[in-house]
């Protein structure tokens, strides 16, 4: 018996970036044997990981099974296949703590109109905050994944 093995993906939203979970559904199931012929069981509860490898950038909240028994119109015989639902949340802490200090010099922006306008301090003040901002913004926009769909950060 041949098994044949298809590369699975799932579309990434980050629209809610960093703060977003994805669910992706792994399916496996027969093709060429009927339910008569081969039986898919699932073999391991949806909250004992074992052989999970944990991920710098996401956690993993679980991976429930479905099993499901398709009868198609073509055939009397029934194809069982079962759906693995992975759950993952990304970590989002490494991220407020490089957002976090962009949000307080955008408030330094604006003490720049109580400065004297005869004062250097005014310009230099103003200048370094539009360098620190760009600084920050590339910093996230190299860690920010690549995605079809914008983040409310980028909007």
């Amino acid at each position: 018996m041949n098994c044949n093995w298809n590369l699975s993906s799932f579309v990434v939203v980050v629209s809610y970036f960093p703060f977003h979970s994805q669910e992706c559904n792994l399916t496996f199931g027969s093709w060429t044997y009927n339910g008569n012929e081969v039986d898919i069981a699932m073999g391991m509860d949806s909250e004992d990981l074992p052989d999970f490898v944990e991920n710098v950038k996401w956690e993993c909240h679980g991976m429930p099974a479905t099993k499901i028994v398709i009868m198609y119109g073509c055939c009397s015989d029934s194809y069982p296949d079962i759906t693995y639902t992975v759950l993952l949340q990304r970590r989002f802490s490494f991220y407020i703590f490089n957002l976090l200090p962009r949000f307080l010099i955008s408030f330094l922006a604006p003490l720049g109109f109580y400065l004297p306008a005869d004062s250097g301090e005014k310009e230099s003040l103003g200048v370094t905050v539009l360098l620190a901002l760009t600084v920050f913004q590339l910093m996230v926009a190299e860690r920010m994944p690549s995605s079809d769909y914008v983040p409310l950060i980028g909007k």
